[in-house]
């Protein structure tokens, strides 16, 4: 039976959420598959209580990865077809561009239409200045599902705000991620900076 998910912007004449997980378990390999499925879960959670749209919410979490199964030559040709010029960290490490890319696979092969959830596919991976409450949540999600098998002490951390305060959390997520980037010596994106200012103002304003 086809799940009326139409009012957002999935054709339901054409895929419901089991085509959609049907079709991500036959495209990604069993590790990403799974870690999609807990991304979705993790986010109808926080949704929920946030009152943001749940199906959106899932739709976002299955698709956020979509297009991890293409080549860093793939991401850099898609995403220049499709009118954005790498900027010099993407074309040092292309996997970057993956959120983009996922976000117009998401449109043209899975009918998604709805620009809340493609932003939120589209923002998942770097943040930005401006994130919506599902782009946040969906970022969150990304970050802290549990097959990611992250330490303990983080999560409980970050857990400890995820329903009281979403900013404070993504804020926590964001540091996570600047530490291990930095840690790796691996770059980190300046949407990313932007995203963890714009945080740090939500968060003094209170």
């Amino acid at each position: 039976m086809k799940e009326d998910v139409s009012v957002i912007g999935l054709s339901i004449d054409k895929y419901s959420l089991n085509d959609i997980r049907g079709y991500l378990e036959k495209k990604l390999d069993i590790r990403r598959f799974v870690h999609s499925l807990e991304v979705a879960k993790v986010a109808v959670n926080i949704a929920s209580y946030y009152k943001v749209s749940q199906e959106k919410a899932e739709i976002a979490g299955l698709l956020h990865d979509c297009s991890r199964y293409l080549t860093h030559e793939e991401y850099l040709a898609i995403a220049i077809k499709n009118g954005v010029t790498p900027d010099e960290i993407e074309f040092k490490s292309p996997v970057l561009l993956h959120a983009f890319v996922s976000s117009i696979i998401a449109e043209e092969e899975y009918s998604i239409i709805d620009d809340d959830i493609l932003s939120a596919i589209r923002k998942h991976t770097t943040g930005d200045a401006d994130m919506s409450e599902l782009d946040k949540i969906i970022y969150i999600a990304d970050f802290i599902e549990p097959t990611r098998g992250l330490d303990s002490r983080i999560i409980n951390h970050i857990n400890q705000y995820i329903y009281k305060d979403l900013n404070r959390a993504a804020y926590l997520v964001v540091e996570e991620v600047i530490a291990y980037l930095k840690n790796s010596n691996k770059y980190i994106h300046p949407r990313t900076l932007s995203f963890q200012l714009n945080l740090m103002s939500n968060i003094n304003e209170k």
